[in-house]
């Protein structure tokens, strides 16, 4: 089934609809199938019609949407992939984590959880038993596994596995990215690579989810320990990925609405648009 299609997408959340709508417009003329087991989609029924819920700029979505009921697969015969603990590498991680202390020197001092001292509770029994071999998703620019075969193939991607406060924005530059990426599209991960290109992929991977583990610890009710957590940091990882994708971050008019005025939704408007002129479409 899979060989019919250009793009599939499991799950549709917002992230898989930002996905979908994203790669149309790059793409209007592929084919595209979405695959969910919930009832609904973004508070829309699911229907038998090639339909999905209304998507800013998009009415009709001329692919399909299954519910997974719809291939009447057993528990058994359905496999899952998702990163979960990497291979240790103990020399990057103390390479990268002396990078982070030299570049963010305010993270070397480790926030400590204090409970007020009328408060007793045994720490003891609810301290959480972690295998020394954790280690949090290793993706690179938190979306694509780090190693050589799959930036290669340039066909599997994973968008949303991180926490944020800025949903709409990171699922419209990670969307935009996955479909450069996928087209092969993306300056620095054109063609087959080198062994620098791909040491590189590998130390910024460890950089980035090192420094998330750093940023934010579970002491200050962060996840960085096991996935992205870019409460605080949505807008600089968005920076980054337009800037993969040669795209200006300054988003706003001036340099005085820069400096005093927040980021919102409608200052992207339009991304994957820009991003098409750029590549002369």
């Amino acid at each position: 089934m899979v060989e019919k299609f250009d793009l599939v997408i499991v799950g549709a959340g917002w992230n898989g609809l930002s996905m979908a709508h994203t790669y149309m417009e790059a793409h209007p003329n592929a084919n595209i199938v979405i695959l969910d087991y919930a009832r609904s989609l973004e508070a829309m029924r699911l229907t038998s019609e090639p339909s999905m819920p209304f998507f800013s700029g998009l009415e009709e979505f001329g692919g399909h949407i299954f519910h997974a009921k719809d291939f009447k697969l057993r528990a058994k015969d359905i496999a899952t992939w998702f990163p979960g603990d990497s291979p240790d590498d103990p020399a990057l991680q103390a390479q990268v984590r002396g990078e982070i202390s030299k570049w963010a020197p305010v993270l070397n001092v480790a926030p400590v959880r204090e409970l007020p001292r009328n408060v007793e509770i045994d720490l003891a029994a609810t301290k959480e038993q972690k295998s020394p071999h954790s280690s949090p998703y290793r993706l690179y620019r938190f979306l694509v596994p780090y190693g050589e075969g799959f930036i290669q193939q340039k066909n599997f991607a994973i968008i949303g596995a991180h926490i944020t406060i800025h949903t709409a924005i990171i699922s419209q530059a990670q969307a935009l990215w996955i479909t450069a990426f996928f087209g092969d599209k993306i300056p620095h991960l054109r063609g087959p690579g080198t062994k620098h290109v791909y040491d590189k992929i590998k130390h910024d991977t460890w950089f980035h989810t090192e420094f998330e583990r750093v940023r934010r610890p579970k002491e200050t009710g962060g996840a960085g320990e096991r996935y992205p957590d870019l409460v605080a940091d949505s807008i600089p990882y968005v920076d980054m990925l337009l800037s993969d994708l040669g795209l200006s971050y300054h988003r706003k008019q001036n340099i005085y609405r820069e400096l005093l005025e927040p980021y919102q939704i409608a200052d992207y408007k339009g991304l994957a648009r820009e991003w098409m002129r750029g590549e002369g479409r």
